[in-house]
């Protein structure tokens, strides 16, 4: 399949997922769809106000089963993979920044000097392309879409004075 075949593909089965995707109220966040001669990968990630359940994921799954083999779509066999954004997950359209408002997320750019810089912060605007995010110190960083590098989803796990070794008490024998 050339490249205009894939490009085709692709856009047919986004459109049928988003579309069911939508019926269920839930929010297509991306779709990675991966054709090969033995089967393929259809991997779709969801998210909705709240988060995601496992209960989302399989439901979708069986109804975009269903549907995408109504629909037949050319690929021969393929795995289907329905899932959340995750804890991690890379920010790229407009749709996740504005969801993802007041959430600490890693922003990786090119400083003024060509170097890479990583900061962490709160996301506190994204509009015209552009981010602001409430860093550590609580200053107010704001970032080009033309320095910017990576941005994704940093959740704060282990709070600052917790990180490093965890020290076991034992009890007396």
């Amino acid at each position: 399949m050339d490249r205009n075949g894939q490009t085709s593909l692709h856009q047919r089965v986004w459109d049928i997922v988003a579309a069911v995707v939508d019926e269920e109220q839930l929010e297509l966040v991306d779709l990675n769809l991966q054709p090969l001669k033995k089967g393929g990968l259809i991997k779709v990630i969801i998210d909705k106000p709240g988060g995601i359940s496992i209960n989302d994921c399989q439901g979708l799954s069986s109804r975009l089963n269903y549907v995408l083999d109504v629909e037949q779509i050319q690929m021969n066999s393929y795995t289907l993979e329905v899932s959340s954004p995750g804890i991690f997950f890379e920010l790229k359209r407009e749709s996740d920044f504005l969801r993802n408002r007041g959430k600490r997320i890693m922003v990786q750019y090119r400083a003024s000097d060509g170097r890479s810089q990583t900061t962490y912060g709160i996301l506190t605007d994204f509009k015209d392309m552009s981010l602001t995010l409430l860093d550590e110190e609580g200053t107010q960083q704001c970032f080009e879409s033309g320095s910017i590098l990576l941005v994704r989803l940093d959740p704060l796990l282990f709070p600052k004075k917790h990180q490093g070794r965890v020290h076991a008490k034992r009890g007396k024998k």
